[in-house]
């Protein structure tokens, strides 16, 4: 790991501006870290721009601190051609050099109907919005790779992602033993899923969470100030995957604590076996007085295969007499094993090869599948008309191969690498364990769309830049 730029020295007065510019960008990140999951996961349009405002703002107090300092980003090198490809991806659609793919009649009334009849349940990005995204989280990704070398903005990331998904899960419990009818007790009318806390379907919440327990575990085995309370973040948020009824943020849970304390080696010695065994044995039964866990068994107990034979498909001129009061055409066209999900999946592989390096357009995703799938389930149910189910395909048929690159070069690499590499000290410690967390939402993201929630993306990247960060520690004073 390499700093782009080594750092200049400079005088007095331009290294009080550096400090100020600096700590207004860490600061205004620490609140876009807080307000996003608040504001409803950033899903609703005045809420999606009041956080990516935040995070911009932040990442120009940055950005400004760099040439006022005369200094570089202290960027490890592995991140580089990540960001390369996030511009390149983005470039076709900001420059106008290229259309994208038009939508079809069907869909576009379809989703227009959904969107009426469930506005809270929608996160439709219009073009800007599906730009400004990718571009923010790119930001804050690298703003935090350069921050998080301090000891403070390291440890005061990793605090409010964690305090803040604490008051989220407290408000999802609150929610749930009070039967509230929506998010903040708003009646908005009945939803077609199940909401918690403030985001509008469950697997979100099980992929917030995941971003969230694992740097309370990493705060709590530094003993920085006020760990009791960390800890008690941490019996919270474990305690409060028995409170949602998705079934992959569960297992996603379990892989990355086992990577944890398989890396960490928490379980070799005596006291650390002995906290463990309470914070966890309290999670549970905590889960256990306050979860839903009848219905989570129910969940468990639907998987599995198909029956019958797939029915033909129906003519799409016949779809419109097809979709049912809610709104969908039931699926019985898909029996394989990887069943609706296998063929949006396929969808986005078709949209891909056919529009290799610039992708159908960002934000297009629903034109993008109604070119390539003729399902009328994939084409009609409200959450695939948002998502792919894959976050990595879905960034690859919006925004090309250039699209997926970057994914994958920034965020797969700060999942993987701290659990080989072995430097030492704080960095390291929430480093790997930001990495835990970071790698449940990726393990998530090959059958769900975390990514596509601006309050877990968010809360993904500034995981990979903790991780990034704890990779290319600040030098020694004597060196």
């Amino acid at each position: 790991m390499v700093n782009v730029r080594a750092p200049e020295p400079c005088s007095g007065s331009a290294s009080r501006l550096v400090a100020a510019l600096r700590r207004a960008g860490g600061a205004g990140l620490l609140t876009a870290l807080a307000v996003a999951p608040l504001a409803f996961g950033g899903t609703r349009p005045a809420a999606f721009w009041a956080v990516m405002t935040l995070v911009g703002l932040a990442a120009a107090c940055w950005l400004a601190s760099l040439p006022a300092g005369r200094r570089g980003a202290a960027l490890p090198a592995g991140l580089l051609p990540g960001l390369a490809l996030l511009l390149v991806s983005l470039l076709p659609w900001t420059g106008g050099w290229t259309e994208p793919t038009p939508e079809p009649a069907f869909t576009a009334e379809h989703f227009a109907r959904v969107a009426a009849r469930w506005p809270a349940s929608v996160a439709g990005f219009d073009r800007a919005s599906a730009l400004v995204l990718p571009a923010g989280l790119g930001l804050a990704l690298a703003m935090t790779a350069d921050l998080a070398r301090e000891r403070f903005w390291l440890v005061a990331f990793a605090a409010v992602i964690a305090l803040a998904a604490t008051g989220i899960a407290l408000l999802a419990v609150a929610q749930h033993l009070t039967h509230a009818p929506g998010m903040f007790w708003r009646d908005e009318g009945r939803l077609p899923g199940r909401f918690w806390g403030t985001f509008f379907h469950h697997t979100s919440a099980g992929a917030y969470l995941n971003t969230a327990w694992p740097l309370a575990a990493g705060l709590v085995a530094l003993r920085v100030r006020g760990t009791w309370c960390f800890a008690i973040a941490l019996v919270l948020l474990l305690a409060a995957h028995a409170t949602h009824v998705s079934r992959f943020p569960q297992v996603a849970a379990l892989t990355a604590g086992i990577g944890l304390l398989a890396r960490m080696g928490w379980l070799r010695a005596p006291r650390p076996r002995l906290v463990l065994a309470g914070i966890l044995g309290t999670s549970l039964l905590l889960g256990i007085a306050t979860g839903r866990l009848g219905e989570i068994a129910e969940r468990w107990g639907q998987v599995r295969p198909a029956a019958g034979a797939p029915q033909p498909v129906p003519p799409v001129a016949e779809w419109p007499r097809l979709v049912r009061a809610d709104l969908l055409i039931p699926n019985r066209y898909q029996t394989g094993p990887a069943g609706d999900r296998g063929e949006a999946q396929q969808a986005a592989l078709r949209s891909l090869a056919d529009r290799p390096w610039t992708g159908h357009g960002p934000g297009n995703w629903r034109a993008a599948a109604a070119a390539h799938s003729g399902d009328p389930y994939v084409r009609t149910f409200y959450l695939y008309l948002q998502f792919a189910h894959q976050d990595f395909l879905q960034a690859g048929a919006e925004r090309g191969l250039p699209g997926i690159g970057a994914v994958l070069l920034l965020l797969v690499p700060a999942a993987i690498l701290p659990f080989f590499l072995n430097p030492v000290g704080a960095p390291a410690v929430l480093g790997v364990c930001a990495a835990a967390g970071l790698g449940a939402v990726l393990l998530q993201s090959l059958l769900d769309f975390p990514l596509q929630i601006p309050a877990v993306a968010l809360n993904a990247h500034v995981l990979a830049g903790l991780a990034w960060a704890g990779l290319n520690p600040p030098p020694s004073p004597s060196s």
